[in-house]
């Protein structure tokens, strides 16, 4: 995307949230931590590794919070196994924890994700924007009542992606 592009589509988000408060408008992204690299560096991207290390110990998180600092959306952690045993006999995680084969998130998984959030803010009575990248496994958006979900333009989410922006390296 060349600046151009980019300068239209942060008018457009202008536009977007002109009339929304700050603790209605959430941000969302993912990130993986390769828990058993070297402690200096855990998120590295997938294509510096090697077989064996993208093998190694793997969990995606998926965080986000609201532009206005307020509220954090609980982490949601995606590992290869469904009942690791670092969870055995604990009885409340701090954290929702799912599992896919690779560790990566899927559209299923995606999906469940998305129609949890918008039952919260219906709870709430809360009509939200959530801001996301437009990962292939977020191809999946179910009609909501109170999560309106938009997506970055491809190849610009460095530049506007909030959580980009330092939030996912404070993890």
């Amino acid at each position: 995307m060349n600046q151009m592009e980019a300068n239209q589509w942060k008018q457009d988000l202008k536009q977007m949230i002109q009339d929304r408060d700050p603790k209605d408008i959430f941000n969302v992204n993912e990130t993986g931590s390769f828990y058993k690299c070297t402690p200096k560096n855990p998120f590295i991207q997938r294509s510096k590794m090697s077989r064996r290390e993208v093998k190694q110990g793997k969990i995606d998180i998926f965080a986000g919070s609201n532009m206005h600092g307020s509220e954090k959306l609980p982490l949601l952690m995606i590992g290869k196994f469904a009942n690791p045993r670092c969870f055995k006999n604990v009885k409340s995680k701090p954290t929702e924890y799912v599992n896919s084969s690779n560790a990566w998130m899927t559209s299923d998984l995606f999906e469940k994700w998305v129609i949890k959030l918008d039952k919260k803010f219906i709870i709430e009575k809360l009509k939200v924007i959530v801001f996301m990248n437009n990962c292939t496994a977020h191809n999946t958006i179910p009609l909501m009542e109170y999560v309106k979900v938009v997506f970055f333009p491809a190849n610009m989410t460095s530049v506007v992606q909030p959580m980009d922006q330092e939030i996912i390296k404070k993890l």
